[in-house]
């Protein structure tokens, strides 16, 4: 297996595939339609995506699948849960464009 397809299927490892750094791994979103296609941390998002809000509302996924349509790679901040303390924090993601497919990767700023 190769392309998108195996790096679909590492990223889908969880906590056991080669892209997991401590708390850092990858998802990959369709650039097309928003939904993620990978999550490293969280597979019940799988198919989920255009409709995710942050804790103001923002359409986060949405707007990293618009960055890596336009070809570009950079930032997207938004509010979110920080998984051990719960607290809503900014986390500021980096997408890659690759394909048809946003590859990205968040940190909590604080």
């Amino acid at each position: 297996m190769h392309g998108a397809e195996a790096l679909i299927a590492e990223i889908n490892k969880l906590g056991k595939g080669e892209f997991v750094d401590r708390d850092l791994y990858l998802m990959a979103i369709g650039a097309d339609d928003s939904r993620f296609k990978a999550h490293g941390n969280n597979p019940r998002v799988l198919g989920n995506g255009p409709q995710s809000k942050d804790a103001d509302g923002k359409m986060f996924v949405i707007d990293m699948a618009s960055l890596a349509r336009s070809g570009h790679s950079g930032w997207v901040d938004y509010k979110w849960n920080h998984p051990v303390t719960n607290e809503i924090l900014t986390k500021a993601t980096y997408v890659e464009p690759a394909g048809d497919l946003a590859i990205a990767c968040g940190i909590y700023k604080q």
